[in-house]
């Protein structure tokens, strides 16, 4: 591992989630196991990069067979582009994204490096999640109870004990989250003596799917289009260094909306085929951070990367489609002010 990827993998762990996580430990005494601690520690011990690759295998492109028309929701007064070839039914269409196939007997370091809940025999991995002043509007998209995350995983767990419904690395309540498709995002809510809401951490299955185009990512998953409230902007190497330093981005509409369009309508690139050759594709080109402030109170983490790249990264791995240069451009310039 470079002293780069080292880097790069301790940008997502937030010092807000670290101060949480001390004290929730010293308040309950030692009840929920929190991943974060654990994942610093395993990064310097130089196993990241092959847990992240053991997490989701290489991808698998296949040909686009058919189109399917994806129609917004009634609720929504925004009208959403469509593309040609929208969200497929099979593997046959697209990038699929293998399932979370975990290893025989002990399953080692990844329980430490990705925190994770069992919910209808998927694996959802950690993605955003909300604490302190973030509570009290994320509480209200808390919805359906769907039952209670064991917290029983650790680096020693065995396959047995990750094929049980809500296996966790992380215990409490789990939720669906309003909204939102529960095939794709729940919660975890962790409360404090069973009544005071410390955290909510949001769980999603970026697994045995397929994407063929940005409207699988970004619209279907995520609803960005016309709900962006506000966009912070950070530099890679802040994030790298986990600094914290965010300005806002003003952005004109019709600059957005063109963006947008183009980032629905693009193709989703596997950057993990032979022809992007990974590990050097990731490390050439500026790359620029963008969190959206959703009008629901959610906030996006979506990465701009030189050439016209636009993805969006859970914890183990990113999701990229690329765009055109001329649209991809008035935004990348601005954000680089």
């Amino acid at each position: 591992m470079t002293g780069h990827d080292l880097l790069d993998t301790l940008g997502d762990i937030d010092a807000r989630f670290l101060r949480n996580e001390a004290d929730m430990q010293a308040k309950n005494d030692g009840k929920y196991m929190w991943l974060a601690v654990a994942a610093a520690l395993l990064v310097i011990a130089g196993g990241v990069y092959v847990v992240s690759r053991f997490v989701l295998p290489g991808r698998q492109e296949a040909k686009a067979t058919a189109a399917v028309t994806y129609t917004a929701p009634s609720e929504t007064t925004n009208t959403v582009p469509t593309s040609s070839t929208n969200a497929p039914d099979s593997k046959e269409q697209g990038v699929y994204v293998p399932e979370i196939v975990l290893p025989e007997g002990k399953v080692s370091l990844m329980a430490d490096m990705v925190g994770l809940v069992v919910y209808r025999g998927g694996i959802y991995t950690q993605a955003e999640y909300y604490g302190e002043q973030d509570l009290e509007k994320v509480s209200e998209l808390i919805g359906e109870r769907l039952g209670t995350a064991k917290g029983n995983l650790d680096e020693w767990s065995s396959q047995d004990e990750y094929a049980t419904e809500f296996a966790s690395t992380t215990a409490g309540e789990v939720y669906t989250v309003k909204g939102y498709d529960p095939d794709f995002r729940i919660c975890v809510c962790v409360y404090e003596n069973d009544d005071i809401l410390r955290m909510v951490m949001f769980m999603e299955r970026m697994n045995n799917i397929t994407l063929a185009t940005g409207e699988d990512i970004f619209e279907t998953r995520l609803h960005i289009y016309g709900n962006v409230q506000s966009v912070q902007k950070q530099s890679q190497e802040d994030w790298n260094h986990g600094r914290g330093n965010r300005s806002d981005v003003s952005i004109s509409d019709e600059v957005w909306d063109a963006f947008w369009r183009s980032t629905i309508e693009a193709p989703v690139v596997d950057t993990w085929s032979d022809v992007f050759e990974a590990e050097k594709w990731y490390q050439e080109g500026e790359i620029v951070h963008l969190y959206l402030q959703m009008e629901d109170g959610t906030v996006n983490h979506i990465r701009l990367k030189e050439g016209g790249y636009v993805g969006y990264t859970i914890t183990q791995d990113s999701f990229w489609v690329k765009i055109p240069l001329d649209v991809f451009d008035q935004v990348f310039e601005k954000v680089q002010e």
